[in-house]
């Protein structure tokens, strides 16, 4: 994927994301029975800055009351994502699972207060981050309890998640 991102400011301050990624993705199904599955899967994505967040000047922030700086050296990030899943499928319409996740941010965009300033002042760095975590999911069909509710699903989803990040105190 291409990236080619490029802002310039009345006093000719440019900031410019211009990167080529490759991104590779892998997913694979093991069906344990019939009605069981675990999967694994691996994917790179990115994300791209916004123009403000790395256009090279300041703008007033009304809704936040900060004034807010574009910052022209900021990067793209990259995402290393990790999953697996096991689940269930009791029968038609019907499912229990459970999945672990880990995400590895390379560069993970983040809005930073900037403490030398007079007023209160924000800018946008690139730290590396993590996050991994552990999802629930069940999905049951109602017409055991009453024929009319033959075509009712109920279902839930539980996701614990622990997130890092190294932001520069």
């Amino acid at each position: 994927e291409n990236t080619d991102q490029t802002v310039v400011n009345e006093a000719d301050s440019t900031g410019a994301i211009q990167e080529f990624d490759i991104l590779p993705a892998l997913n694979a199904v093991y069906a344990v029975t019939d009605q069981m599955n675990v999967r694994a899967a691996y994917g790179r994505t990115l994300a791209r800055a916004s123009f403000r967040e790395f256009a090279p000047f300041a703008y007033y922030d009304f809704l936040n009351n900060q004034i807010t700086l574009g910052n022209a050296d900021l990067e793209r990030t990259l995402v290393d994502n990790v999953d697996v899943r096991w689940e269930w499928f009791l029968r038609p319409g019907e499912l229990l699972a459970v999945s672990g996740f880990f995400k590895n941010f390379r560069g993970a965009i983040v809005q930073q207060l900037n403490p030398g300033a007079v007023n209160r002042e924000v800018s946008f760095d690139n730290v590396d981050a993590r996050v991994f975590g552990a999802e629930f999911e069940a999905r049951k069909r109602l017409d055991t309890v009453a024929d009319v509710l033959r075509h009712v699903e109920v279902g839930g989803n539980f996701t614990l998640t622990y997130s890092q990040a190294d932001i520069d105190p």
